[in-house]
């Protein structure tokens, strides 16, 4: 199995029915949106970096919420971030992508939110909401049913550094440019032997 298979059977299997049951669906409606089981048709799951995140650690975003209007083909683009390989954390994020799916465009982490969340048994921070104790037996239980994510974390923190910067240098005389490490300054151009600077 593949990770959009097991996230689409969490969703088909396990979300849908969560989401009515604890009346998250009830609240989207009352504000705008839509049930999960409306939006499912649009709804695409996938492993990867969120916008800016590759690499970046001024963004850790470990899940984004694509609408429709950004989607050539008009779907709901979800993805989770490969830093993330936790079975229950994946369900959980997933959750919280899914509450920005069904919610009306520009509703953000606000009240809206904090009403569909709250009954999904997300708590803490809106913008980085994790699941509460009822949640995460919810999601060993669903996970003893779909199996673990398959997905080994990336660890991105071994990404070889870049050591040496090269310094551009010009020739006042010539106009000659080239390349050099900050260690080495040159006497002299290496076009036309100027004195250099």
């Amino acid at each position: 199995m593949n990770r959009e298979t097991w996230f689409n059977n969490i969703i088909d299997n396990q979300l849908i029915s969560y989401f009515e049951y604890t009346k998250a669906d009830y609240y989207s409606i009352k504000c705008g949106g839509k049930s999960l089981k409306d939006a499912r048709n649009k709804i695409k799951v996938s492993c990867g970096f969120p916008s800016g995140v590759r690499g970046s650690s001024a963004n850790k975003a470990i899940g984004v919420c694509w609408t429709e209007k950004v989607s050539a083909d008009g779907n709901i683009e979800i993805f989770i971030s490969p830093k993330i390989a936790d079975s229950a954390r994946a369900i959980d994020i997933l959750i919280h992508e899914l509450v920005h799916a069904i919610l009306p465009d520009g509703e953000g982490h606000g009240k809206n939110f904090r009403a569909c969340a709250t009954r999904l048994n997300l708590t803490g921070k809106m913008t980085a909401t994790v699941a509460n104790e009822y949640l995460i037996n919810n999601c060993k239980d669903w996970i003893k049913i779909e199996g673990e994510y398959p997905h080994a974390e990336m660890v991105l923190s071994d990404r070889k550094k870049q050591t040496t910067r090269m310094i551009k240098h010009e020739c006042k005389e010539c106009g000659a440019i080239w390349r050099m490490s900050r260690k080495y300054v040159p006497q002299c151009c290496p076009n036309c032997a100027a004195d250099y600077e």
